[in-house]
């Protein structure tokens, strides 16, 4: 609404808007929760299904951390972010933190255990 209001010539004309019946009808209709909650839906559905079953993301190494910058940058996206809903967009973009630290400590334990496979070789 205020890319809308920011087109208006006037303030009165603005003022004229937002009186009107299908200003009220529209602001009684359009609910910021309900919009949230079906974009949320979207963003975490595509992200956890990307963790179960990854899949090459470009110039990523692993799918994982591409489908993390995918769900990062759709929360903020043109198309997704409301400046309304910037407190709860932040909180889901912190929600896809801590399946990173999990693909973090994968990584670490498949490098240890390449190591030491290849320092048990090295004695052999």
């Amino acid at each position: 609404m205020t890319i809308l209001e920011s087109l208006a010539p006037s303030y009165s004309s603005i003022t004229a808007m937002r009186s009107s019946p299908e200003y009220t009808t529209f602001e009684r209709r359009w609910q910021l929760p309900v919009y949230f909650q079906l974009r949320w839906k979207e963003i975490v559905g595509t992200y956890e299904s990307s963790l179960n079953n990854p899949t090459p993301v470009d110039g990523w190494a692993l799918g994982q951390s591409g489908a993390a910058w995918n769900a990062w940058t759709k929360c903020w996206s043109n198309e997704v972010y409301i400046p309304e809903l910037a407190p709860r967009l932040w909180r889901l973009s912190l929600q896809v933190c801590p399946a990173l630290k999990w693909l973090e400590k994968r990584i670490e334990l498949t490098i240890d255990y390449r190591q030491t496979w290849i320092l048990d070789e090295d004695y052999c």
